[in-house]
């Protein structure tokens, strides 16, 4: 485990990245958090430095697992990083552009810090709609493919940008092991599966990721976002590639990318 001091130098390392809008080039080993304390710990140290969860409030969190009985993950996606539906995403804020098809999941109404943690079934009767999103994964590290995986959480699991597309009111009559989710790119379908996130259900790692937001910031509030993992898998397109998620059935979102 990191100690105090580890854990500022390495959020120093991203915090210099976001303001330069440059890479960390290289990872010093005895920096390498090791687990979510470590990762989440980091992660909030950015964010404090950047002004987010405070002037900018986050209301939209990535979130899932590396393995479907794998402990859940959840990272802030910050707010001037999320884009409404057909609002080109700047090439000034990307590195690269992966982009992923993907659900998310909206909480209708205000869940406070409490002593129990919320069931799943109340975070279900919590959630008013799915939203189809584009995520655009893209990190502040140097071959972050390649990088630790709580290196990776540390740095919002390589969150890059959103866009936020159409909505569904009766997400819970969607069987998502059936649902097909396509990639379009200029108008081609580069990408399409059936079932294809790695819990079938993105469901799954919503409740855990919800309360995991409530116990650090105090609070879930109505309207904030859950996007709950890929369900194609990233494709990397070229800047100003015209890009759509869309779920047939459910909608799609829809964006210039790096432009």
């Amino acid at each position: 485990m990191l100690s105090s001091e580890q854990i500022s130098i390495a959020a120093g390392l991203l915090i210099v990245a976001h303001q330069q809008q440059s890479r960390v080039p290289s990872l010093p080993a005895d920096l390498t958090p090791t687990n979510f304390d470590d990762a989440y710990a980091i992660q909030e140290r950015v964010w404090t430095a950047l002004g987010q969860e405070g002037v900018q409030r986050i209301g939209n969190w990535k979130c899932g697992c590396q393995m479907p009985e794998a402990e859940r993950f959840v990272a802030p996606i910050y707010s001037d990083r999320v884009f409404e539906n057909r609002v080109p995403v700047p090439a000034s804020l990307l590195h690269e552009i992966a982009a992923e098809s993907e659900i998310a999941y909206r909480i209708g109404t205000d869940l406070p810090k409490r002593d129990t943690a919320y069931s799943d079934d109340e975070i279900r009767a919590a959630i008013d709609a799915i939203v189809v999103t584009i995520e655009i994964c893209d990190s502040r590290i140097e071959g972050w493919r390649d990088a630790p995986f709580y290196w990776q959480c540390a740095d919002n699991q390589n969150s890059g940008a959103m866009v936020v597309g159409e909505e569904f009111a009766n997400w819970q009559s969607i069987d998502m092991a059936v649902q097909e989710a396509q990639l379009w790119v200029d108008g081609e379908m580069r990408l399409s599966a059936v079932g294809g996130n790695t819990v079938v259900d993105p469901f799954k790692v919503v409740p855990s990721a919800v309360n995991q937001v409530i116990n650090r910031t105090g609070v879930v509030k109505a309207g904030d976002l859950f996007t709950a993992g890929s369900c194609l898998g990233t494709l990397v397109v070229e800047p100003g590639s015209d890009v759509i998620a869309r779920f047939p059935g459910i909608g799609e979102a829809r964006a210039l990318l790096g432009v």
